[in-house]
């Protein structure tokens, strides 16, 4: 039976509308995942003391959302200025460490520049590190870790499947990671200052107990002394 004029188009919008309601269900339901992983990620870093898990923590849910399995958290170290890989999964997990100076790979220019830096083909971008553990590397994807205007350290993730690419969702998606992470490393910097000085506090208690003793056992002395004169 031949079809009625007009239905080919009909059908034609149907099947648009179904890939766009599929489309809109997939965008809803990465953004619930997207606001359950902040959501979870805020209240560890509320309640988490143990830093070390919450920012691997914080990499797992990011490169999850993002699709990838390899990550990495580099901290700067003021006396050598340079970043020293502290935290990573996948790849990572076996290259902490690992150091930069300022401008080196990726890291070492978002350092540099304090933005965000992605780069599609690592493997042959001409500021790639030479270390041979990149080599292979598809998208890197870097955001500077900052503690007021004071720079921290850089949070990435990066794929090994070269077809993978990222945009400005997943520079957002990263973002907003890396903010929490800089409070949980600052709220760890104000905790070990404060346990700090509680300790220098108890210490200079004790150093005054201990003067006021060897005071009270002198003053005992110098009576005991006056006593017998007198005597």
């Amino acid at each position: 039976m031949p079809k009625k004029p007009g239905y080919e188009q009909l059908e034609q919008k149907i099947a648009d509308l179904e890939a766009q309601i599929k489309a809109s269900d997939s965008a809803m339901n990465q953004f619930e995942s997207y606001m359950s992983s902040l959501h979870e990620t805020a209240l560890g870093v509320l309640t988490e003391l143990d830093l070390s898990q919450l920012l691997n923590s914080i990499l797992q849910k990011a490169s999850n959302l993002i699709g990838t399995d390899d990550g990495y958290i580099f901290l700067h170290t003021p006396k050598k200025d340079e970043l020293v890989i502290k935290y990573g999964i996948g790849r990572y997990e076996n290259q902490i460490g690992y150091r930069l100076k300022p401008g080196e790979g990726l890291s070492g220019k978002v350092w540099q520049s304090g933005e965000p830096l992605t780069v599609d083909d690592y493997d042959s971008w001409e500021g790639r590190a030479p270390a041979t553990a990149w080599d292979g590397m598809g998208f890197d994807l870097g955001i500077p870790l900052k503690s007021g205007d004071r720079f921290i350290g850089v949070i990435g993730l990066c794929s090994y499947e070269k077809e993978k690419k990222v945009g400005e969702n997943e520079v957002l998606i990263l973002t907003r990671f890396a903010e929490l992470a800089s409070i949980a490393l600052n709220n760890a910097d104000l905790h070990s200052k404060l346990r700090q000085e509680l300790d220098q506090k108890k210490q200079t208690e004790k150093l005054l107990e201990s003067q006021n003793q060897w005071m009270n056992t002198l003053l005992e002395n110098l009576k005991v002394g006056v006593f017998m004169v007198e005597a």
